[in-house]
């Protein structure tokens, strides 16, 4: 099965902040959340995190989960199955993946990460080239109960998507 990611509307993202990588750039809303950068990823939070409760390490214990959480990371290898295997630790097998999807103009495959644990995690692997990936995760509540804030407010976890959807590459 394969989908696409539609571009951003543009009334929707025009007045987001604009990010620019060596190899891509995307846009996102400024106000709602804070990209950091650094040598190995770049790190899109929400300012905001919930405290939540959970027992998956067979106690309860309280931990702290950002609203929206997001790396994304150049990654380089001989090839895109070297990469995937590399970043997500088993092989790569195009019809057990969980999805394809075109973003920027590229083809990439997903997983979805959803075993008990306090955070969910889908991770994307874009075909930049025969020799260049790019890697996005994105974080969010799994197996936790009595989070305060109680929800992610709706504008949050649409943006996820609209982020993704303006994902340029540079040439």
């Amino acid at each position: 099965q394969s989908i696409s990611i539609p571009p951003a509307e543009d009334e929707l993202t025009k007045n987001w902040e604009t990010y620019t990588d060596k190899v891509f750039k995307f846009r996102y809303p400024k106000d709602l959340l804070t990209v950091e950068p650094d040598d190995e990823q770049i790190i899109i939070r929400s300012p905001f995190s919930s405290e939540c409760m959970t027992s998956v390490s067979g106690s309860v214990e309280a931990i702290y989960l950002y609203n929206i959480d997001m790396t994304m990371q150049i990654k380089n290898g001989k090839s895109y199955n070297d990469v995937w295997k590399d970043s997500f630790g088993f092989e790569f097998n195009e019809k057990k993946s969980d999805g394809k999807v075109t973003i920027g103009g590229k083809v990439a495959h997903f997983f979805i990460q959803s075993a008990e644990s306090p955070t969910y995690r889908k991770a994307y692997l874009v075909d930049i080239s025969p020799t260049e990936t790019l890697e996005i995760n994105i974080y969010t509540r799994g197996v936790v109960f009595d989070c305060y804030p109680p929800s992610i407010p709706k504008s949050y976890s649409d943006n996820v998507d609209r982020i993704i959807s303006t994902i340029e590459f540079i040439n």
